[in-house]
């Protein structure tokens, strides 16, 4: 029997906003429980345990970063804040308070269930993708890619031709699929060298693949990427 599915514990304000994540997270396999308040925030973990916690700050009549310090306090659940203020100091805030990872609104749904997956896998939790062959071939939306024969097909059957270090990417985000692949990760893997901030030959790979594979590079919905962390392969 294949273990259960990650619990989140999403707590958010907002009833269209819970609804959204529920829906939304519900739908990309985890298992979801709504809290509205700090109240029913407590009231929940005094009940359950869950895998990792997505915080939407703007609680009435509680500090949302005061509330994530008490939490650290007793447990160590993994923390996602997400806030609809998107300033540097702000984030160094809630990363100093507890929390593992923070997003500034708006964001891109993929982008938080690859933070979310990112998190989990550092806890020993993967999730092997659905469109994986024994021959080694990689499926994600249309797309073969045939690790074994160095070929990747579009949706429409043909061929598509890739660089070296555009198949090496984008075999090490296939691997991966659907969790975010750091650029010092692809680096090593296609450069043998330790990323720098100075350092765009990954984001320069990456832009060349969309052009070759993305509807529209401009808007990629395959390749997409995830802030301060790198890039995901949408399956």
């Amino acid at each position: 029997m294949p273990p259960p599915p990650p619990s989140l514990l999403v707590v958010a304000h907002d009833p269209s906003l819970r609804q959204i994540y529920r829906e939304y997270l519900a739908g990309e396999g985890f298992r979801i429980a709504l809290a509205g308040s700090a109240a029913e925030f407590r009231a929940l973990m005094e009940r359950e345990q869950f895998d990792l916690m997505i915080l939407d700050l703007g609680l009435p009549g509680e500090d949302g970063l005061e509330l994530v310090r008490q939490i650290r306090l007793s447990s160590a659940m993994p923390i996602i804040i997400v806030s609809t203020h998107n300033d540097p100091l702000e984030r160094v805030a809630g990363l100093e308070s507890g929390a593992d990872d923070f997003i500034g609104k708006p964001f891109f749904n993929r982008e938080l269930s690859a933070r979310i997956r990112t998190i989990l896998r550092r806890l020993g939790w993967s999730r092997q993708p659905a469109a994986v062959s024994a021959d080694g071939i990689r499926r994600f939306q249309g797309w073969s890619l045939d690790i074994p024969g160095r070929r990747l097909k579009a949706p429409t059957g043909s061929l598509v031709r890739l660089t070296s270090a555009e198949f090496q990417v984008l075999v090490e985000l296939a691997r991966n699929m659907p969790d975010a692949v750091t650029r010092n990760q692809l680096l090593h893997v296609v450069h043998g060298r330790p990323w720098t901030p100075e350092d765009r030959s990954i984001d320069i790979h990456i832009s060349n693949l969309r052009r070759k594979i993305e509807s529209d590079s401009r808007e990629p919905q395959i390749i997409v990427s995830v802030r301060n962390i790198g890039y995901a392969l949408a399956p």
